[in-house]
């Protein structure tokens, strides 16, 4: 379960940039777009950047290393996540521009098992979902060659507020 606190997204996605850009080639770049508004967001710190690394590992591995990859934040209101309405929540993208995923992949993506990599255990995606959904959140993802986004929403505040 998560040990929720008081976390800085933008925190955690530096965190993982690091990690990656270590493990990458130089011709790897990630880029940011943050929202410095953000405010804080209760969550699993450990979690979320499982949930970020996940997803930013597998663009780098899509792009061979050679590309951009760019996390993208921002607020939105008025959103329903599962049925809860919310005044606030974080929309975090990651984004490539990369070769894309076959639309016919799409949405198999996050099913446990479903790899595009020869070397994938096909649960990285599986694990980001449920981790998401232990924070009231929820992934999506649009692809297309050149572009392919992975969408997050988090409340950034609880409860039904109508």
């Amino acid at each position: 379960l998560p040990h929720k606190e008081e976390i800085n997204i933008h925190q955690a996605l530096e965190h993982v940039r690091t990690l990656v850009l270590a493990e990458a080639a130089d011709s790897l770049v990630i880029q940011r777009d943050y929202d410095p508004s953000i405010p804080m967001l209760h969550a699993d710190a450990d979690q979320m950047v499982q949930v970020i690394l996940n997803i930013t590992r597998n663009a780098a591995h899509a792009l061979k290393d050679d590309g951009t990859i760019t996390f993208h934040t921002r607020t939105a209101r008025y959103i329903t996540i599962g049925g809860k309405r919310h005044k606030l929540a974080l929309r975090l993208e990651i984004r490539d521009n990369g070769p894309g995923i076959p639309a016919d992949m799409v949405e198999k993506i996050f099913y446990p098992m479903v790899s595009m990599s020869a070397h994938g255990s096909g649960l990285g995606l599986a694990i980001a979902q449920s981790l998401l959904h232990q924070h009231g959140g929820i992934i999506e993802c649009t692809s297309e060659p050149q572009n392919t986004v992975f969408g997050i929403t988090l409340p950034l505040e609880s409860g039904n507020d109508e």
